[in-house]
């Protein structure tokens, strides 16, 4: 149904934006919180992180030496069907480290979302 598909994508939009600002506000209290319980987060150079205690701890500690952080996300692919969507989105997330300089990384991920 479209209106309900519409409905969804104003929703996802709204919690890209949020997963931004909370990057720049670098709270990863916050940005766990917008995980479920189950969370699994896995990224080629760490071990996979699960639930929402140990994402805000990787976050916490990933973040800390990073100042000016901003992350950009680009929808790339939205599936919505009935109570899940599933998503490709690229990003940037910049950043400048401790010696001064503006680091940048780009890549791409994908959630999967269920009310």
């Amino acid at each position: 149904d479209m209106a309900l598909e519409s409905q969804a994508a104003v929703a996802l939009d709204s919690l890209h934006l949020r997963m931004s600002a909370l990057h720049r506000e670098r709270d990863p209290v916050a940005y766990a919180e917008l995980h479920s319980d189950s969370v699994v987060f896995e990224w080629p150079t760490l071990a996979p992180v699960r639930g929402r205690s140990e994402l805000a701890a990787l976050m916490l500690d990933n973040w800390r030496t990073r100042d000016s952080l901003r992350l950009d996300l680009t929808l790339v692919a939205r599936r919505v069907a009935g109570v899940t969507a599933t998503e490709v989105l690229g990003y940037r997330e910049s950043w400048t480290a401790p010696a001064g300089q503006r680091v940048e990384e780009h890549g791409r991920f994908m959630l999967w979302l269920s009310r």
